[in-house]
């Protein structure tokens, strides 16, 4: 019994040592505390949607930069492709001036020919003048077609070039630069 007493002794002791050691229960924060964490919570909470806000609109002024850019790539070739045509106009307007002189001349062989008393004048004027008349006509087809699609890719030019301005308007508003 001794024994037991003694393991029971030593078996309190140690559940005292242990229950001073225990933390104390929490304690209750009283109103003050409390209405400043919410304040604080609420002001968290605030940061995080403003921060959320912005992500949001730079995300939107991301995509409208990169349609803007995307738009801009399309006006280049829009633009190379007008110039070439442009200039492939002119030379044709030039070839058309020389078909002009040439026919000139063939005319003027003509009549030289028949101021000479040469019957239907001669035939290598005459022949001449057949093939720049259907040189020159080709041409003049070809011109008129190349006019029409300079036209189209004017337009298309136009089109593209006056949605990009849309495009950096509403960009400039969303970052307020307008």
């Amino acid at each position: 019994m001794k024994v037991i007493l003694g393991s029971l002794a030593f078996c309190v002791i140690v559940a005292g040592v242990f229950a001073s050691a225990a933390p104390d229960p929490q304690p209750q924060p009283d109103a003050g505390s409390l209405a400043a964490d919410v304040a604080g919570l609420n002001r968290s909470l605030r940061e995080l949607v403003e921060l959320t806000r912005r992500d949001l609109e730079y995300r939107e002024t991301e995509v409208l930069l990169r349609r803007a850019d995307m738009k801009a790539r399309r006006l280049q070739p829009l633009e190379d492709a007008l110039r070439s045509a442009r200039a492939e106009r002119e030379g044709l307007d030039q070839e058309l001036a020389h078909m002009g002189v040439m026919l000139e001349a063939a005319e003027r062989g003509i009549e030289a020919a028949g101021a000479k008393g040469i019957p239907g004048g001669d035939a290598e004027s005459l022949r001449m003048k057949q093939e720049v008349e259907l040189r020159r006509k080709i041409l003049q087809d070809r011109a008129w077609n190349l006019d029409q699609k300079i036209i189209d890719m004017d337009q298309e030019r136009r089109e593209a070039s006056r949605l990009i301005d849309q495009w950096e308007e509403l960009i400039d508003a969303k970052l307020g630069l307008r």
